[in-house]
């Protein structure tokens, strides 16, 4: 059948240079294109992107829709943030229930993609993709108050934005409403949409060539209605918001930190991806292993983990970290994850005293209840083990208020876990929570990671540096304890969720090492001490729950599993790593050389892999009976970066004094000197970087005195830095900006300070902050330009891997016109 020209409010006739994409094939979608995505583009600082399950929303609920196609999905909160946003955005409103989408979307893939349009965002009103629509709410089994929360957004939608255009606006009655449509946020109160789509499509509207064509100039007509259109990523949304509330709440970087996202986050593609409820729903539905992060923008905890979210999914090759929010309504900035915000579905269906259901909290509770059925959480439900008051999620299964109560459990945000629909546990039973960021107590309950950003960012600060923590106080000795003890529930925090992402990945990468003589007699038992490492994995553990008033106290798990030494396919002898190590005794050997191979298991929780490791034994005649049994010890003064450290090997034996040659390793190069009286002594290079290194010497022997090693530890603390100082160019004036010099001297010859230096101009109460990074020691700042008044001017370095923060002298630029 025929059908008439759809587009609402016409700009101008077609350019030439228009593309419709029609053809032989007028129904298929064109490939996918990378356009739009550069500022995530992978790099080779990472491994491939190749673990972890994903899926593509628009290719599995659309059947005209291909992979890779240039829609996404925007949440309550990011639809109205890119509504708010400066540029021009297209829009496509509505899910897979509407036929009209169905029919249209690959046709409209079809033509944004021939003309270069790589983004077009769709909003679904329908929050759960069925009945709790923002802009019909009265589908819903809640009471009148309850469906008036709901239907709220969707007026304010439409009064503050959608429907300030005075030829396609939306209106409250939302009869011809557009489907597609680009915004302009800079057309005022009767320009907003520059052309829209709004007639339905059914599927005789589109079955001849001449009505797919006429249908896509009408889709390309208002895709370049408005020239070239904005495209805005998930490091754009997540990054910004992140960053701009957490500003909001803490304007004090040096007790809440600064910006939790830079740059850098997105360099090796950034990992995090906002999804809404009806594809949350999907991905627990698909097969595969996927990575999930409950938790949102308005969320300070989610905050604290999230970057280390991003950076364990890029070092681990996970492709996607799927982020949802329960609170739907996240956009509103006065509501909160408060019983009175109804649109916060993980919390009780009856709020307060009411007998009547107000919220949709069957939501979350059927969700966590059909899906997530294994997972932990500190709050307990009925029957759960321990001793805390119960405090579940209490809803109507179905969202059926004629029904009883259910519960659930309550998660915590952010919370962070994998998931695997199809996984059984040990008994067979259905266990599709794989693994999750959570503190698990010997008495059976569990603790989740509700920690803060500035305490994850001075998680490794001495107990004397008492800035980044938050309002927390620190006058007393109890007080600083606690405070060292959230800094240390934090590290744990942040490793618990790099395991998790690490055993999605595949696990840490693992070194197995053995420490034996090369040269064994035949047929005698030999001791072998087997060490494995994972440079990656941290195993740090606190011991106090998170704001103790008690000492600190920590430990750090080594790797578990299973050491087995073979020879060829012959396994000689095994044991169990006890503390990352193992004691095994290799049986008597024949007379010759022997290849021998060290192959560790992994650890049974996947979160260090397997490895192996080839050393070559040589059976030869025994040594003389009359040699003496050496012992060689380690001794290393810990020292700070840029500062040469001395280790002095000695080496005794019963009867003898040992002669000859010792090697040391662990310094980055193997370093050999000779005995003097039976020591000898090693100045090692003042590059060396801050951390802990362990040192081995080996002791070579001589004509009396046999073969022996030993180990020794050596710290290497952060310097401080010879001086900060800050040269101010040029002062700002209410007209014109400044620029300051921030030079920092490190310590080591040659080698200068990286990192950032923060510079805040300050008159009164009034405060501008300008961050810069330095290049070869120097940072040049521009400075903003400022109201009249007398100024003065703050310079801070903010230290990186090798050396503490440090402040530059004040600098009085006195009064500024």
């Amino acid at each position: 059948m025929s059908r008439p020209r759809n587009v609402r409010r016409v700009l101008g006739a077609l350019v030439p240079a228009l593309s419709l994409a029609v053809g032989a094939t007028f129904a298929g979608a064109l490939p996918s294109t990378a356009a739009g995505q550069t500022a995530e583009a992978a790099t080779s600082a990472v491994p491939p992107a190749t673990k972890g399950a994903t899926i593509d929303w628009f290719d599995a609920k659309y059947a005209s829709v291909a992979p890779g196609s240039v829609f996404e999905t925007a949440t309550l909160e990011r639809f109205e943030y890119l509504l708010k946003k400066p540029g021009k955005f297209a829009f496509v409103i509505g899910g897979p229930q509407d036929a009209t989408l169905q029919n249209a979307l690959g046709h409209i893939d079809a033509v944004a993609k021939a003309n270069g349009i790589t983004k077009v965002y769709n909003f679904d009103p329908r929050l759960d993709g069925k009945d709790l629509d923002v802009f019909d709410p009265s589908r819903l089994e809640l009471s009148d108050a309850g469906k008036a929360f709901v239907g709220k957004y969707g007026t304010a939608l439409v009064d503050n934005y959608l429907g300030k255009d005075a030829e396609t606006p939306f209106t409250q009655a939302h009869a011809q409403d557009p489907y597609l449509f680009v915004y302009d946020g800079s057309g005022g109160d009767t320009n907003r949409i520059t052309a829209a789509l709004t007639a339905p499509v059914a599927t005789g509207d589109l079955d001849t060539p001449a009505e797919v064509t006429a249908y896509r100039e009408d889709v390309a007509e208002v895709l370049t209605s408005a020239g070239t259109l904005g495209v805005d990523t998930q490091f754009d949304f997540l990054g910004g918001e992140h960053n701009r509330r957490h500003d909001v709440r803490y304007p004090d970087d040096t007790k809440f930190g600064g910006d939790i996202f830079d740059a850098s986050d997105a360099a090796d593609g950034f990992r995090v991806q906002s999804v809404t409820y009806p594809e949350l729903l999907h991905i627990l539905q698909s097969p595969g292993d996927f990575a999930l992060l409950f938790g949102g923008t308005w969320c300070h905890n989610t905050a604290a983990i999230i970057k280390a979210t991003n950076k364990a999914a890029q070092q681990n090759g996970i492709k996607t970290v799927y982020a949802f929010d329960f609170v739907l309504n996240t956009n509103d900035p006065t509501a909160s994850n408060g019983s009175g915000n109804l649109l916060h579905i993980r919390d009780n269906a009856l709020v307060g005293a009411e007998a009547v259901n107000s919220r949709p909290s069957y939501l979350y509770g059927d969700l966590v209840n059909t899906y997530l059925s294994n997972a932990f959480t500190q709050y307990r439900k009925t029957g759960d083990p321990g001793t805390a008051n119960v405090n579940p999620v209490r809803y109507y299964p179905g969202g059926d208020p004629s029904g009883t109560l259910a519960e659930a459990r309550k998660i915590q945000v952010g919370h962070l876990l994998t998931y695997n629909k199809d996984h059984k546990d040990a008994q067979g039973n259905p266990a599709p929570v794989l693994d999750q960021a959570i503190r698990k107590n010997a008495d059976g309950t569990f603790t989740e990671y509700m920690t803060e950003w500035w305490y994850v960012q001075g998680q490794d600060l001495p107990r004397t540096n008492t800035t980044l923590i938050g309002n927390a106080p620190s006058a007393s000795e109890a007080n600083l304890n606690a405070m060292e003890n959230q800094r240390a529930f934090a590290k744990e925090g942040i490793g618990r969720v790099r395991d998790v992402l690490a055993v999605l990945g595949g696990g840490h990468a693992s070194t197995v090492s053995a420490t034996f003589a090369e040269s064994v007699a035949p047929g005698v038992v030999t001791p072998v001490q087997v060490s494995v490492t994972a440079p990656d994995y941290s195993g740090f553990r606190s011991l106090n729950t998170a704001n103790a008033g008690t000492a600190p106290a920590s430990t750090v798990d080594k790797p578990t599993g299973r050491i087995e030494v073979r020879e060829g396919a012959t396994v000689l002898t095994s044991a169990d790593l006890v503390d990352g190590a193992a004691a095994v005794s290799l049986p008597a050997l024949a007379a010759g050389s022997h290849s021998l191979t060290f192959h560790y298991s992994g650890s049974a929780d996947g979160i260090v892999r397997e490895s192996t490791a080839t050393r070559s034994v040589t059976a030869t005649a025994p040594a003389p009976a009359d040699k003496a049994v050496s012992t060689t010890t380690v001794s290393a003064a810990s020292t700070t970066y840029g500062k040469a450290a001395t280790v002095t090997v000695s080496v005794a034996a019963t009867g003898a004094q040992p002669t000859g040659a010792v090697t040391l390793t662990g310094t980055g190069s193997d370093l050999t000197a000779s005995l003097s009286g039976g020591k000898a002594v090693f100045t090692l290079p003042s590059s060396l970087g801050t951390g802990t290194r362990t040192l081995t010497a080996s002791y070579a022997g001589d004509a009396s005195v046999r073969t022996s090693t030993g180990t020794g530890t050596l710290v290497v603390g952060k310097a401080r830095a010879t001086s900060v100082k800050v040269t101010v160019k040029r002062k700002p004036t209410t007209t014109k900006a400044g620029k300051a010099v921030v030079k920092v001297v490190g310590v080591a010859t040659g080698v200068a300070p990286t990192g950032k230096v923060l510079v805040k101009l300050t008159s009164g109460k009034v405060t501008k902050k300008v961050r810069a990074t330095l290049v070869r020691g120097k940072a040049v700042v521009a400075l903003p330009k400022v109201p009249r008044g007398s100024w003065k001017l703050a310079a801070t370095y903010r230290g990186d891997a090798n050396y503490d923060a440090r402040s530059a002298r004040v600098v009085k630029l006195g009064r500024l016109a």
